[in-house]
Formats: structure tokens, C-alpha cells, sequence
């Protein structure tokens, strides 16, 4: 709504329900609960509702490890609440501090949980059985090459068509991404270390489903959307590949 007339909103709104890959908000997955975590944790915490945004935002940390990047965003908006031009020192209040403690809530929380039983055998389940960690640059990039390869030279149709699904997904969220940077930083922040986060774990593999969580991907389709063409050839087209996946999954094929 800050963004678009009520129209445009909902549109924003009918493009997450409809993505490619959105059956897994309705599945046992953490995307589902996640968006409804982060995103309210963001809008709160731009409507100044500090404790009620640090809550929410810690326990998006504590569903999905993107929740850490929570931080970003809300320290963002607790940084734009000083008048830079004017006296610092005046505004420090003690309440300013308290506000700032709870726009780290989520990075708190996620290295409590990290560095607990629960973390640590998940840290140890992702990369013995995925293949991820935090932030493996040089595993990723192997991989990413490894998977390319495989989509166009060594894959027969099938694998092509996910390694492009795939790619196209990742490119859309940055693209989303990097466009929202003008227009709504903290926003713009979440969704490039959302992406980021997810293309360099070290698996290239989940990437539809992973962008589900992006912010900005909804923001600017719903912009697109305002051109009566791109709407109806998007929904057409991703309703369509929303109906293949959703298929494919049922008959127990990986497609997000």
C-alpha cells in the first residue's frame, strides 16, 4: 500500500499466490510462514512499532535462517528516525537505543539459535546432505557451473527447462532487487541479502522456491503489472507453469 494505489497492491498480492513456484506456501515448507514473519516485521517496523517488529522479525530468524537479514532492513529504518543535518547528540535518547536493540533481535536471535543443539545439527544435516553453508563462494560457484553444464549439454529436455526456471527466477528477484534500491532501501537491503544468501549457500538447486521470500520480486511485478499486456501474459504464463509444477511435485519430481 505505500507503494501502489489498492488496485496495484492486490496485484502485488495475486502475483505471490500465483508464482511459479507458490504451492510450497500451501506445503510443509517455511516460506509460507516466513513472508507472513518478515514482511510484518518490516511494515511494522516502518509504522515505528519497534517491539511488536523485533518479535516478529526474531521469529522469523528462528523459521528460516534469511531471517538474520532482518537486521538489515529494520537498522536501516531505526537509522532514518536521526536528523542528520541537525544535532546528534539530542536525539540519543534512551528509548532510540532500546528501539535499536530490538532492530537486532533477529540477528540475535538467529546466532543463539545458531550456536545451540538445534543449530548446530542443522548446520551439520545442510552441509551433509545439501551441500550448503553460509556464504561458500568458491563451492557455489563450482556448482552453478556444474549445473549450467548439466542443463545444456549433459540434460535432456527436462533438465534444461528447471536449470532455466531456475536461472530466470534468480535473475528476476536481483533484477526486482537492485530496481527497489531508489525507491525503498530497507526493502531493496532484505531482498539483494536474500538472494545473495540463497545463490551462494553452495547448492544450486531450490532457487524457485527460495526467491519466494524476496519482497521486491511482488513490488515490481505489481509495477510491471500496471501495463495491461505484462498482466495478463504473466498471470497466463505463470499460472500455467504454477499448474506444471505443482504436477510434476505431486508425482514426486523436484521442481523448486
Amino acid at each position: 500500500r505505500p507503494y501502489f494505489d489498492d488496485e496495484t497492491s492486490m496485484r502485488a498480492v495475486f502475483y505471490a499466490l500465483i508464482f511459479p513456484t507458490a504451492f510450497f506456501f500451501a506445503m510443509v515448507y517455511t516460506e509460507g510462514l516466513f513472508i507472513g514473519l518478515a514482511f510484518s516485521a518490516i511494515a511494522l517496523a516502518k509504522r515505528k512499532q519497534w517491539l511488536w517488529a523485533g518479535l516478529l522479525g526474531l521469529f522469523a530468524a528462528w523459521t528460516r535462517a534469511h531471517g538474520a537479514a532482518l537486521a538489515l532492513p529494520l537498522l536501516v529504518i531505526w537509522l532514518s528516525e536521526i536528523k542528520w543535518r541537525e544535532p546528534i547528540k539530542p536525539q540519543l535518547s534512551l528509548k532510540w537505543l532500546g528501539y535499536g536493540a530490538l532492530a537486532l533481535l533477529p540477528l540475535a536471535g538467529y546466532v543463539i539459535w545458531r550456536f545451540s543443539p538445534l543449530g548446530e545439527g542443522w548446520a551439520q544435516l545442510q552441509e551433509f546432505y545439501f551441500g550448503r553453508g553460509m556464504m561458500t563462494i568458491g563451492k557455489s560457484i563450482e556448482d552453478w557451473q556444474r549445473a549450467i553444464n548439466y542443463g545444456l549439454h549433459l540434460g535432456k529436455g527436462d533438465g534444461l527447462v528447471y536449470i532455466w526456471i531456475e536461472l530466470a527466477t534468480v535473475a528476476l528477484a536481483l533484477a526486482a532487487s537492485l530496481w527497489l534500491l531508489r525507491k525503498d532501501l530497507p526493502v531493496a537491503l532484505f531482498s539483494l541479502a536474500v538472494v545473495l544468501l540463497s545463490v551462494l549457500s553452495g547448492s544450486a538447486q531450490s532457487m524457485a522456491r527460495y526467491m519466494l521470500i524476496v519482497p521486491a520480486l511482488y513490488i515490481f511485478l505489481a509495477q510491471l503489472g500496471k501495463n495491461k499486456t505484462f498482466d495478463r501474459t504473466w498471470t497466463v504464463a505463470s499460472i500455467l507453469l504454477l499448474g506444471m509444477e505443482a504436477l510434476l511435485f505431486a508425482f514426486d519430481f523436484w521442481v523448486g
